[in-house]
């Protein structure tokens, strides 16, 4: 199972993805954070030893670094050889801040765990990460015109091999790829909770995956305190607001009301 836990910043995202982990803990998931902040630490430093799955926190500033460093030693040697040491600093310090970095960074997290039988991602912030996934479509196109404009290039030249062209059709394939595993077997799961401005959120982001192509089962609401609200027209699970000073101990009830849910409504068989 790959799962997505998608929604607005501070709707408890962290909390719902440390109760998928205990739901699957039996299958040994990762735990993979993409947001920047970290909140599963906080949560799981009360766990006193009562985790049994791996959980991966990546260093998005020393991993940048690390990829920055490795895609402009493949573009020296494999395209661009005539860059001297001073261009290759000037093209590091450019791209570094340029916008779409921390985007292209999570894709490159994603595509670097989504292989694994049983990984829950939590996500940043609805912004961050629809443009992560939009950004994703947009490698995709950008990749086949490129491809077009560059095989019409050789065409008309009569070069028969060129590196460039085989740097383009392998990230097109990686995207093309990953874009299949996100749409054909990762389930994204919004959270929410019960006020007007976290359900209006709601239904953009389910607009944009369901447009997109990607499975949204059902939607969480989180911290429930009204009764008789409900969420219109799609299927959801409600959890209650849960009165623990331990965090952990919230994610432990939070993932048996998940599973309960889950089994009344025939959503997901874990």
């Amino acid at each position: 199972m790959k799962v997505f836990v998608v929604g607005k910043g501070g709707v408890g995202k962290s909390t719902i993805s440390v109760a998928f982990a205990l739901i699957l803990k039996e299958k040994k998931p990762l735990l993979v954070s993409l947001d920047p902040a970290h909140n599963i630490s906080d949560i799981l430093s009360h766990a006193k030893g009562r985790i049994d799955f791996d959980i991966i926190e990546p260093d998005f500033e020393k991993e940048l670094a690390i990829y920055l460093k490795n895609l402009t030693d493949k573009m020296k040697k494999e395209a661009f050889k005539y860059l001297t040491v001073f261009n290759m600093e000037s093209l590091l310090d450019k791209l570094r801040y340029s916008p779409g970095t921390e985007e292209y960074m999570l894709i490159e997290t994603i595509k670097k765990y989504i292989e694994r039988a049983n990984v829950i991602f939590d996500t940043p912030p609805t912004g961050l990460f629809l443009r992560v996934l939009g950004l994703l479509d947009s490698n995709i196109l950008w990749a086949k015109k490129l491809k077009e404009l560059r095989e019409d290039i050789l065409k008309r030249k009569g070069i028969r091999h060129d590196p460039i062209i085989d740097i383009i059709n392998k990230r097109l394939k990686e995207y093309t790829d990953l874009r299949d595993i996100l749409q054909k077997d990762a389930l994204f799961i919004n959270v929410a909770t019960d006020e007007s401005l976290s359900i209006k959120e709601t239904e953009r982001i389910m607009d944009f995956l369901l447009n997109k192509g990607y499975k949204m089962p059902f939607v969480i609401i989180n911290k429930k305190s009204k009764e008789g609200t409900i969420f219109k027209g799609y299927k959801h699970i409600y959890i209650p607001f849960l009165d623990e000073k331990d965090p952990f101990i919230v994610a432990e009830k939070t993932g048996k009301i998940i599973k309960e849910a889950f089994c009344t409504l025939k959503l997901v068989n874990f």
